[in-house]
């Protein structure tokens, strides 16, 4: 179906090119033109995603949409031409894949949490890679739930939140106002002394190990008391 054609003759050649202006403009003009096309052919109803899980979209699929939890985040990586990428690791029950965030769309991982499920539209797959296109979507469907402290057992993963109650260089205390519990860094110790009573923090995919959580591997969210 040729898009152009189909969209002139709903909106009339001044119509469409006036639709074209507008939706470049609420791109900050760094939407092309073939790309505005598409988007208001996708809002129209003029291109169909494909809905796909994980191990079952096709190289080269455009246009495609999914549904997958959130397995890990990078950190954002900055290149000598000034553009900025963030891969977002996604899993769903039939496999998983890097999600490639680009420029704009960087600041679409602020939010996102690992276990968060989300919903993606207007991706497409290159080498392996899923892409996140010009005027795709990511929308968290699901927050991951936070574990109450006094809950955890031994050798079991924790996802959870607290306030900063004690600080000892490279561990401490966390409550989440029902319970305490010790949070310990064995690598990486500069991340944990720069921790202070009162901050709140997030840890990601912790390890229960001997009664404390083991946050040497996980992914640690400060919130600085002010």
């Amino acid at each position: 179906m040729d898009q152009e054609a189909e969209l002139l003759k709903a909106l009339g050649k001044d119509g469409l090119e006036q639709a074209i202006d507008a939706k470049i403009s609420s791109f900050h003009g760094l939407l092309t033109r073939d790309a505005a096309l598409r988007l208001i052919a996708k809002e129209r109803g003029l291109i169909r995603e494909k809905e796909c899980t994980l191990a079952k979209i096709p190289k080269g699929a455009r246009e495609v949409s999914f549904s997958a939890s959130v397995r890990k985040i990078w950190p954002v990586a900055v290149y000598p031409s000034g553009k900025r990428s963030r891969v977002v690791e996604v899993a769903d029950n039939e496999g998983a894949r890097p999600l490639v965030l680009w420029n704009g769309d960087v600041e679409k991982a602020g939010g996102l949490r690992t276990r968060d499920r989300i919903t993606v539209h207007g991706a497409y797959e290159r080498g392996g890679e899923l892409h996140l296109g010009q005027g795709g979507a990511l929308e968290i469907s699901q927050k991951a739930a936070f574990a109450p402290l006094g809950s955890l057992e031994e050798g079991q993963e924790a996802h959870v939140r607290g306030v900063v109650t004690a600080a000892e260089g490279f561990a401490f205390t966390i409550s989440d106002g029902s319970s305490e519990r010790r949070c310990v860094m064995r690598q990486g110790l500069d991340r944990a002394a720069k921790i202070r009573p009162g901050d709140e923090v997030i840890v990601e995919d912790g390890r229960v190990t001997r009664g404390d959580i083991d946050i040497s591997a996980s992914r640690l969210l400060v919130k600085r008391k002010i």
